[in-house]
């Protein structure tokens, strides 16, 4: 699989996104600033995780393939999360079937080789989501499973922003009686002070970026 992304990559298959990822990494690295053109300032118009995520390797390898096979593994961890969180809401079988076709997928199996952000956003998002159901399910850590959903919706909306909103999706959720669990008995007044903590890690995590722009 590796091979075959970087058989792409090799024959310079290189979209606009992947070269502004380059660049803003390696003007981290060079200039210290946050910007396509350091002459010009910093600017916002990529979000910053992913960025920082290639500087991580820039910063001890002069080749792209120690990011390539980083992202391999996160899209092995991501098969491994689908199958987790489709087994908290459904059965078995389906729960495989959903990792094997989530594996399978020629286009996730190609953006692993990729400068992209789509595989560590994944690992982020379904983080997300499993804490989120976990949340549901235990009696004892609610606080902790909430805050900790909070801080990976943050991330992963510093790695793709489309998802700013889906916090207070969450809090719907598990506010309004016919869509959170039946057997989730929690005082309604508790859940609304686990889902404000939620949002309130959520916009913290966001707050530096926030306020750098």
């Amino acid at each position: 699989v590796f091979a075959w992304g970087y058989h792409f990559q090799q024959k310079s298959i290189v979209l606009e996104d992947q070269e502004q990822y380059k660049i803003y990494a390696e003007n981290l690295r060079t200039h210290g600033i946050f910007s396509l053109k350091p002459e010009y300032g910093s600017d916002a118009m990529r979000t910053p995780i992913y960025p920082l995520y290639i500087l991580l390797f820039q910063s001890f390898a002069s080749s792209l393939i120690p990011l390539f096979l980083s992202q391999i593994i996160l899209g092995t961890i991501a098969s491994v999360m689908t199958y987790y969180l489709a087994r908290l809401v459904t059965t078995k079988t389906v729960a495989w079937l959903a990792a094997l076709l989530f594996s399978l997928e020629t286009e996730h199996i190609i953006i692993s080789s990729l400068i992209r952000t789509e595989p560590l956003f994944m690992v982020l998002w379904l983080g997300a989501f499993i804490l989120f159901f976990n949340y549901f399910r235990t009696s004892s850590r609610n606080v902790l499973y909430a805050a900790l959903t909070g801080l990976l919706l943050g991330l992963a909306t510093l790695t793709r922003p489309f998802t700013q909103l889906v916090p207070f999706i969450f809090v719907l959720f598990a506010l309004l009686p016919f869509t959170r669990p039946q057997s989730f008995t929690f005082p309604l007044r508790k859940i609304a002070l686990h889902m404000s903590m939620m949002v309130g890690v959520f916009i913290l995590v966001l707050a530096p970026w926030i306020i750098r722009n």
